[in-house]
């Protein structure tokens, strides 16, 4: 029936407790066997400092009266009971009926009608609540109690007359087992001596409950973050495998062209050599602007993106832009939302990631105000500047939704796309309304970068 340390599914704490065992691990008291030495060592010396005027002038002034040899078994019984809580978490079990027994051997040595109960029982039938499942601890406690309860009358009566006797005590009658006050004092001993190992080992039991609840909560809790974290990473990965592939067909749609233009160029070699030249520097000029493309993709992903297809089953067609816009607007109306566009300011041609950027960025917003704030106004205001595009892009919040709702990963898309051109974006609620301000430069270098 022995218990060993620390079962599975039990997890330590955190607070004071792990605090003293870091300052134990400094000091180098590693092991629970030495730190529960020590316990037992530092208890041992508080005992013996109680002991030592109970036994002596407060006995005295009691009319109790000690023989040095009872005082010097008191005071050994007392050492060894503390230092028998080394082992109340390596054997669990055995600390327990241990201390019960030498808690029965005080019976033989004190005087009749007294008794001297420290902390050691306390301690080890809380440790066991602690450690030991809830039948195993019940029995535990229950046979420590047993053994006390069904031993120390016969102790009293049959062998601590003699005890006494050889260590120099008074000579003292039995106690009578059969008489009423006799009976009564055993009882409410008794009593009291099943509650002091039951409530201690209950207290065990519920700090044990309280860690191991504590344990399930924070690894819960460590499991909830990471399956945000890779969500998180996962999203920001497809996000850049969809740019990775719209750079993709931004690449064709700029090759086909030079293709093209090469074959004119061929052509006009011989015939028309100034047009030819003019052919070579639109080549170079688009040439340039690919290039630009991919190495400012090339920049920003970091990390190789498997998906995307071949290059011949790629799709050729156009990427979106902002002259998209209006046909993105009437589809968003179409499914039932209200939007309104405004456009300001005189467009001016810009580079292919920023145009498809300024696009997703719209259409993101709208699908975020479908799915968030179904039924609320949109405006979305388009600021052609002379060297930059704003977007402004605003919705209606419901009351329920507030601050508590957490950004989706729309929104970590959008950054991507904006720190990929070296644009801004700023986002959050103003107001009663959600808004989304993105800042685009007209042309974008490899060295852009998002503010």
């Amino acid at each position: 029936m022995d218990g060993h340390a620390l079962p599975a599914g039990r997890k330590v704490g955190r607070g004071p407790a792990s605090r003293l065992d870091g300052l134990l691990e400094r000091l180098g008291v590693r092991g629970v066997i030495a730190r529960d030495l020590l316990l037992g060592t530092v208890w041992a010396a508080v005992s013996l400092a109680a002991l030592l005027p109970l036994l002596g002038p407060v006995a005295a002034d009691l009319g109790v009266r000690l023989s040095d040899g009872q005082v010097i078994a008191v005071l050994a019984v007392a050492v060894v009971q503390s230092l028998l809580i080394a082992l109340r978490r390596v054997r669990p079990v055995a600390a327990v009926l241990l201390v019960a027994t030498l808690q029965v051997a005080l019976v033989a040595v004190m005087p009749p009608e007294t008794t001297a109960r420290l902390a050691a029982p306390v301690i080890v039938a809380y440790t066991a609540g602690v450690l030991l499942p809830s039948a195993r601890w019940i029995r535990l406690v229950g046979a420590a109690a047993l053994l006390e309860v069904a031993a120390g009358p016969v102790v009293a009566a049959y062998v601590a007359p003699s005890v006494r006797a050889a260590l120099g005590g008074a000579a003292a009658p039995p106690p009578d087992l059969v008489s009423w006050t006799s009976a009564v004092a055993w009882l409410v001993d008794d009593v009291l001596l099943v509650l002091l190992y039951l409530s201690a080992a209950l207290v065990g039991a519920a700090v044990a409950s309280r860690r191991a609840y504590v344990g399930l909560v924070e690894s819960r809790a460590e499991a909830v973050e990471r399956t945000r974290e890779a969500e998180l990473r996962a999203a920001i990965v497809a996000e850049r495998t969809r740019m990775a592939r719209e750079l993709h067909d931004i690449a064709a749609h700029h090759l086909s062209g030079l293709v093209v233009q090469a074959s004119a160029v061929e052509r006009l070699l011989d015939r028309d050599p100034a047009a030819a030249r003019e052919a070579v520097r639109g080549i170079r000029a688009q040439g340039k602007q690919t290039l630009d493309d991919l190495r400012q993709v090339v920049g920003v992903l970091r990390e190789q993106s498997r998906a995307g297809g071949s290059a011949a089953g790629a799709s050729e067609a156009s990427v979106p832009g902002l002259a998209g816009l209006p046909e993105l607007v009437a589809d968003a109306r179409a499914l039932g939302d209200r939007v309104e566009l405004t456009v300001e300011g005189t467009p001016a041609p810009l580079t292919h990631l920023v145009d498809v950027t300024a696009y997703r960025a719209v259409q993101e917003a709208l699908a975020n105000a479908r799915q968030h704030a179904p039924g609320r106004d949109v405006s979305v205001r388009l600021v052609h500047g002379d060297d930059d595009v704003r977007l402004e892009i605003e919705n209606g919040v419901p009351p329920a939704s507030s601050t508590r709702s957490r950004p989706g990963y729309g929104l970590v898309g959008m950054r991507e796309r904006t720190a990929l051109v070296g644009g801004s974006i700023r986002a959050g609620l103003d107001g009663d309304r959600w808004r989304v301000l993105l800042v685009l430069p007209r042309r974008h270098g490899v060295d852009g970068g998002a503010t």
